[in-house]
């Protein structure tokens, strides 16, 4: 079992370490690339980034080309602190015996090498809910004082790491509602640690309204779906342990034993622990303007997922035939863990370093939502993480910045700037996620103008090339 955890980090997580930064990682190396002094200034920026993991990733902090492998270092640390913690949990609830066969199907789950694999506090925030549910329970069943401790320092760190994580607390409060009709402990140490852990969030709560008050000017037109809610848990690891366990049935009858449920505490814990925010943020995207259902935001959700599948994985009795169905989750990995693409930007303004020179000018559209509602046009400034991925790949040339969404006004603004720069230039390059409206509208103007163009894909974004011919730039300029 050992052999096999770490080929799944050989195998799934090391190659995927060193890729380039995408959106949101380019805008972490942004809030954390001057060093430690100048975090709590970014942060001011960014009111909805944890502060904790800002921190901590300002630590790891590099200018030099191992600088994407660093800056992951924290998110791949946290997810072997939660693999540990997964792990107890499941000796715990599933059965002695059931760790291992829990925490190797967690770090092969494509959701958990993504979050592991990610500069971005998610990873974090895992790992310190995994703690917060463990001391929970440790106290709850052993009440002995140092788990409390624990509790309250973990739980404190919850809506640090990221304020939507603090739903575990509706299931915590369930799970000890739950756990005190079979357990006896007194609500004085439960109610003191309520109250820590409320003066410990109130310095956050001027963040949080700061935070709605930069979003709210902009909604998702795309509502989730309810194969979006199946996709958000890991699917790729429950069939080959459900088809195996089939099969096992089938053939080899004897080789099931009766394995007692765990606890009602135990499943309402983890049942609540799996649906309730899912469920919540699903039904609230459907019925609101508003949407923050994605997986970045619910991985916390997961951990119970990996341990009832241990507890149907301790109903085979030979631990051969229970470490070959681990084995084929580990296998069955191949199949989707390399084909996880996240649109980097390494690769992209690396070419367009190579090609454009330093005099071409550089249409760059901002692969954040927020440009939308903030000032894009002088987006490309030092101060500004609406154009992030230039302080990880700095560009010598002259920056068009380009909207997340390109509305008419834009458009108009943005055709006024190229003629500006075409008086001098006959040469455009233009770097846009694949499929986006500035590639529409913009090539279609350019092609108006009399450019031809060329297109090469490059990370997940288009690179494209519009250059107009020497004798139409002098006619032009006529």
């Amino acid at each position: 079992y050992p052999a096999l955890f770490a080929a799944s980090f050989a195998a799934y997580w090391a190659p995927r370490i060193f890729r380039g930064f995408w959106v949101d990682e380019a805008g972490t190396y942004w809030m954390v690339h001057q060093g430690w002094r100048s975090v709590w200034h970014q942060l001011s920026v960014v009111p909805s980034e944890s502060i904790i993991y800002g921190y901590i990733a300002a630590l790891f902090a590099s200018a030099g080309g191992e600088k994407e492998f660093l800056l992951r270092l924290p998110s791949v640390a946290a997810t072997l602190v939660s693999a540990f913690l997964v792990y107890k949990l499941s000796e715990r609830i599933a059965g002695p015996g059931s760790g291992w066969t829990a925490a190797i199907p967690f770090v092969c789950a494509g959701a958990i090498v993504e979050t592991g694999t990610n500069a971005r506090p998610y990873a974090l925030g895992v790992a310190v809910v995994l703690l917060s549910v463990w001391t929970l329970r440790e106290w709850v069943q052993t009440g002995t004082r140092p788990a409390l401790v624990l509790y309250c320092i973990s739980s404190a760190g919850v809506l640090y790491c990221h304020y939507l994580f603090g739903l575990i607390f509706i299931v915590e409060a369930i799970y000890i509602i739950v756990a005190r009709r079979t357990t006896r402990f007194s609500w004085w140490p439960i109610l003191g640690a309520a109250a820590a852990i409320g003066v410990a969030a109130l310095p956050l709560a001027w963040r949080m309204l700061s935070a709605v008050h930069v979003y709210q000017g902009w909604a998702r037109t795309v509502l989730p779906t309810a194969l979006d809610f199946v996709s958000l848990y890991p699917i790729q690891v429950l069939v080959p342990i459900a088809v195996g366990l089939i099969l096992y049935r089938i053939l080899y009858k004897e080789w099931f034993q009766s394995v007692p449920l765990p606890g009602h505490a135990d499943l309402v814990l983890l049942f609540l622990w799996l649906l309730l925010a899912p469920v919540v943020l699903f039904v609230l995207a459907r019925t609101s303007s508003h949407t923050l259902f994605a997986t970045r935001y619910l991985i916390y959700a997961l951990p119970p997922f990996f341990i009832l599948s241990a507890w149907c994985l301790q109903h085979v009795k030979p631990e051969r035939a229970k470490f070959a169905l681990v084995s084929a989750v580990f296998l069955s990995a191949a199949l989707y863990v390399p084909q996880m693409r996240n649109n980097e930007w390494r690769t992209p303004l690396t070419m367009v370093r190579k090609l454009a020179g330093s005099d071409t000018p550089v249409l760059l559209r901002s692969g954040v939502v927020q440009s939308a509602v903030q000032d894009w046009k002088s987006g490309n400034r030092k101060d500004s993480f609406l154009f992030a991925a230039l302080a990880a790949y700095p560009l010598p040339n002259e920056i068009i910045p380009v909207p997340f969404f390109v509305d008419a006004a834009a458009e108009e603004y943005l055709e006024e700037k190229i003629q500006e720069s075409a008086a001098g230039h006959r040469r455009f390059f233009l770097v846009a996620e694949k499929g986006t409206d500035a590639l529409s509208l913009l090539s279609a103007w350019f092609r108006r103008q009399g450019y031809t163009s060329s297109t090469s894909d490059a990370g997940g974004f288009d690179v494209v090339l519009f250059e107009r011919g020497m004798a139409a730039v002098a006619g032009k300029n006529r």
